[in-house]
């Protein structure tokens, strides 16, 4: 049985609750408030190594039983399966995986205002944008940003998510070079991934629920040529 598998059994058989309890909502409903007594202290195992659930800050999460039914925090389970876990405040709905994306961010990556700025790499900062961009697929992606460049935002928790691609552009396809993105959420690593020659296009679906500071650092440029680029690349509510 592969990973997939699982998740699904512990979805179907477990996982009633989704960071919050299980109530029967329409879309764009109010979140409900509920005192329950419940019992705790029950210890997760995933394929027989232990889980230590926690949140976005790395706080533990309680593992409980309610009315004869396990809850599980649905962030730790979909982490330990290799599955983005994206909370969508708007409809307060979780999704898990794949996510059929937006056609348009709330706010661009290009657009959003920066708190501050500063040299990554060893080099001086260079951040660019433009209107479309084509990678090494010859896909065109628009508003692009590259360069070298570590910039940090305050999301102040307004945002759940960072959606794009990462990729090598069209006009440096062979050209040899290890570009480096990555993605901190209050100080902590969230993401990371390096793009390099003959490496295709990274969708990427970073979850940023709650965060208040964002730091961004990402490293695509060698010897003045713009190697890499984050297209499609935005923030969304």
């Amino acid at each position: 049985m592969n990973k997939l598998q699982k998740l699904r059994y512990y979805l179907a058989g477990m996982l009633t609750l989704a960071m919050v309890l299980a109530v029967a909502l329409p879309v764009g409903a109010a979140l409900v408030s509920k005192k329950i007594d419940v019992a705790t202290g029950v210890t997760l195992y995933v394929d027989d190594v232990r889980l230590d659930p926690k949140d976005a800050n790395g706080n533990p999460v309680e593992t409980f039983v309610y009315n004869g039914t396990t809850y599980l925090p649905v962030r730790a389970i979909g982490q330990a399966f290799g599955q983005t876990v994206e909370w969508d405040a708007a409809t307060q709905s979780v999704y898990l995986g794949k996510r059929a994306a937006r056609t348009t961010p709330d706010v661009w990556l290009k657009d959003m205002d920066y708190f501050d700025q500063q040299a990554f790499a060893g080099v001086n900062t260079d951040f660019r944008s433009a209107e479309s961009g084509k990678d090494n697929l010859g896909e065109i992606h628009e508003s692009p940003v590259y360069g070298d460049f570590s910039r940090t935002y305050k999301l102040n928790g307004q945002y759940t998510s960072l959606i794009g691609v990462f990729y090598q552009q069209y006009e440096e396809r062979a050209y040899i070079h290890n570009s480096v993105f990555k993605v901190y959420a209050d100080g902590q690593l969230i993401y990371e991934n390096t793009m390099a020659a003959g490496k295709e296009p990274i969708d990427f679906n970073v979850s940023l629920a709650g965060a208040l500071n964002l730091e961004i650092q990402f490293a695509g440029r060698s010897a003045g040529r713009y190697i890499t680029a984050l297209g499609d690349c935005g923030f969304y509510k």
